[in-house]
């Protein structure tokens, strides 16, 4: 091969490796945007909720899967809240030993 004929190839190897290089490299950013646009507090907070729901059809909760103690906290605090309500919500409007209001 003549010295120009290799130049050529050579040439034509590394506009090769160049594309090569931009295309990986706008495959990586492609990647790196998908995981952070997937990753963001709102999906994963949707995540959370769709195992939660998932969890609660066979009498478990978040924080039995994930183990983690922030949901297991939140468990908690879900169990109190609902507790709570169904209590305040059986009182009586009008406790029955205080005395009637009096009419004028």
């Amino acid at each position: 091969m003549s010295e120009d004929e290799r130049a050529k190839v050579l040439d034509t190897v590394a506009d090769a490796f160049a594309a090569g290089r931009q295309l990986i490299k706008a495959v990586a950013d492609f990647a790196v945007d998908t995981i952070k646009a997937l990753l963001s507090k709102e999906n994963l907070a949707e995540l959370k909720r769709m195992v939660g729901d998932a969890a609660a059809t066979f009498g478990r909760r978040l924080g039995d899967i994930t183990r983690t103690i922030a949901d297991r906290a939140a468990d908690v605090r879900n169990i109190a809240t609902g507790r709570a309500s169904s209590i305040i919500s059986a009182l009586p409007k009008r406790l029955p030993f205080r005395n009637p209001p009096e009419s004028t």
